[in-house]
């Protein structure tokens, strides 16, 4: 399924906070919510918009074409606003998302890049270590 700009908006955000550690992921919950809201009171406000407009060309063709005639021009205009969005969700729905090929990575690359990892975390892993150490201890211990 293709992602959408707000979708890749909320995707970046989420990657980009995830990468600084768990202290932000709070943070990046609420941003999140924030932009989720923002993006349903603008959808909200679109909505109002569409039905003013579409009530100001009833009026404006309420002298022209009498009570019926007005109802139907503006129900038509609506008639036409849903048939766009449909055809916009069929086309949305019916793109395939483009399947990138998985890489192989090298015995080398691979010892390369967790070394780099090691040495740019190695307190967390070396306290993780000693944790998992007492853990192990503690169950065989029979404590």
């Amino acid at each position: 399924m293709k992602v959408g700009p707000m979708g890749e908006i909320l995707k970046h955000t989420m990657m980009l906070n995830a990468r600084k550690g768990g202290a932000h992921l709070a943070l990046t919950a609420r941003r999140v919510g924030i932009l989720v809201m923002a993006g349903l009171l603008v959808a909200v406000l679109s909505l109002a918009a569409i039905g003013c407009a579409i009530a100001a060309f009833w009026i404006a063709v309420l002298p022209h074409l009498g009570p019926a005639l007005a109802a139907l021009a503006a129900s038509g205009i609506v008639l036409m606003i849903t048939v766009f969005v449909v055809a916009v969700a069929i086309t949305l729905l019916k793109s395939r998302p483009e399947l990138r090929p998985m890489t192989a990575i090298s015995g080398a690359d691979l010892a390369k890049a967790a070394g780099k990892e090691f040495e740019d975390h190695k307190a967390a892993l070396l306290t993780a270590a000693l944790i998992a150490g007492f853990f192990a201890f503690n169950s065989k211990s029979g404590a």
